[in-house]
């Protein structure tokens, strides 16, 4: 079975699972499926739909991961930032992108080498 039909599989039965324990479990799955552009699409569309903080956790890291090759990433990103209050969340976020002054901070953005596989925005 190709990525891409195995993803489109995987998208249907995730979205059709009720049960948060399963869907938690799913979501650990994903993070390690092939990194494709298909996967990191249905990534980013649903860490801003989830409230669920576990999925929330490992959609960042997947969506954070995925900077260099999806620099648009970086926009998910920062709508998480605005949505979230979960401490742990933010300091998730923040080992990807950088914090932006309140007006908007000008220059070009950057994006490094980081711990543990992570880049940042600088």
């Amino acid at each position: 079975m190709a990525s891409i039909e195995a993803l489109r599989a995987f998208v249907e039965r995730f979205n059709a699972e009720l049960d948060p324990v399963v869907r938690r479990k799913a979501s650990d799955v994903a993070m390690h499926m092939p990194k494709t552009a298909a996967r990191n699409n249905w990534a980013a569309a649903l860490a801003l739909e989830t409230d669920d903080v576990v999925i929330l956790e490992r959609l960042i890291d997947v969506v954070g991961s995925g900077l260099r090759e999806y620099p648009k990433n970086a926009e998910v990103l920062r709508q998480l930032l605005h949505r979230t209050t979960e401490r742990q969340l933010r300091r998730q976020l923040f080992a990807f992108i950088a914090p932006q002054a309140a007006g908007g901070a000008k220059g070009k953005r950057q994006i490094t080498g980081g711990s543990r596989g992570r880049q940042f925005v600088r």
